[in-house]
């Protein structure tokens, strides 16, 4: 969109003399779909795994630190975004030296932001607050606990909930994958995509399958288990378990009747928002960050906990055939909120508002 950008991402060297794991180029350019050139840069750093040694997880923080900042004050830019508070902590101190715009894209989905507070003092967070220009949160809920742990103020943030690819993501029929996986006509599909632990609730989602009794319903799980947190989901209505490349994703949802994911706590679910640009309608959770995607013209929410609610759920989606109907005519127009392409557009009208502001 006419913007020059640079990537900082630190890599851990520790990761390479430990596990032997293959470390990037320190620096390439790489290009967009549409030609587009950017750099990217992989300054090394070292990293302690989960010591719990204060002194150790100092010494990795600065290191963490010295690595971005290396680059960083190289590249002279007009604008700071760090992806996650994770990354805008380690450079708001010198951003605020040098007057540079600061901004984070606030998108975290489980304790993270609870964590990173409770570790904080109240005159850190003030200072961390005094350093933002602005936020770009993808849920109100999002928006709601940062204001609320006094990180930044409202003024300062846009809500833009999650998008995806919408020329990748396109509701479609795939007969040819149900048959390849032996799903019959007659058969209704449930697609899962998600980490195989408890927060995302794969296990819920079979054990409510398990409890309607219907051999006609089965499953698709695409994910993996997430040691220490996995539970991995078993049972006789699953056709397909495991990994599949992101760009695959779509044949899989254009495959499924209706997406389940019963999840405790995200951000804003990249999952989701897939496949209800796919068409798919979506029974999920009703917690707080889910407001801004899921309605009651595209979903049913449910207590995530509850599976008597999620089995119900999921009947009505299969035996309702107006209301499912309904909801699949609905998507058609609401994919259209949803381009990638859009949201990006904002992001940069927002920061542009604000730096001129500033």
């Amino acid at each position: 969109m006419g913007y020059e950008v640079d990537v900082i991402a630190p890599q851990s060297i520790t990761a390479r003399i430990v596990r032997g794991a293959k470390l990037r180029p320190k620096h390439s350019i790489e290009q967009t779909e549409k030609g587009n050139q950017y750099h990217v840069y992989r300054p090394y750093y070292f990293t302690a795994g989960n010591a719990s040694n204060k002194a150790i997880k100092k010494l990795v923080k600065w290191n963490h630190r010295q690595a971005i900042l290396s680059i960083l004050t190289k590249l002279s830019p007009d604008v700071v975004y760090g992806h996650f508070w994770s990354s805008v902590t380690p450079v708001a101190g010198y951003c605020k030296k040098k007057n540079l715009p600061l901004f984070v894209a606030c998108g975290e989905g489980d304790n993270a932001l609870e964590e990173m507070v409770d570790a904080m003092s109240k005159e850190q967070i003030a200072e961390l607050n005094s350093c933002m220009t602005g936020m770009i949160s993808v849920s109100s809920e999002n928006r709601r606990k940062c204001i609320k742990f006094g990180l930044i103020s409202e003024d300062r943030i846009i809500v833009l909930p999650n998008c995806v690819n919408t020329d990748l993501f396109v509701p479609s029929q795939n007969p040819e994958l149900r048959k390849k996986l032996g799903v019959n006509e007659d058969n209704f599909l449930i697609s899962f995509v998600g980490g195989f632990i408890h927060r995302k609730g794969a296990k819920r989602l079979t054990d409510a399958i398990d409890k309607i009794q219907d051999g006609t319903i089965k499953a698709i799980f695409i994910g993996a288990p997430m040691p220490p947190d996995e539970e991995i989901p078993e049972g006789n209505s699953i056709v397909f378990k495991g990994r599949v490349e992101h760009d695959d994703i779509p044949q899989y949802l254009n495959a499924s009747d209706l997406f389940v994911l019963p999840t405790l706590k995200e951000g804003c679910s990249n999952a989701i928002v897939e496949a209800l640009v796919s068409g798919l309608p979506v029974v999920s959770s009703d917690g707080p960050f889910n407001d801004d995607i899921l309605n009651e013209r595209n979903s049913i929410r449910v207590n995530p906990m509850d599976i008597e609610q999620i089995a119900t759920a999921i009947k009505k989606f299969k035996e309702d055939k107006e209301f499912y109907n309904s909801c699949k005519e609905y998507l058609l127009e609401y994919r259209k909120n949803y381009s990638i392409a859009g949201r990006a557009k904002n992001i940069l009208n927002f920061i542009d508002q604000k730096f001129n502001k500033r």
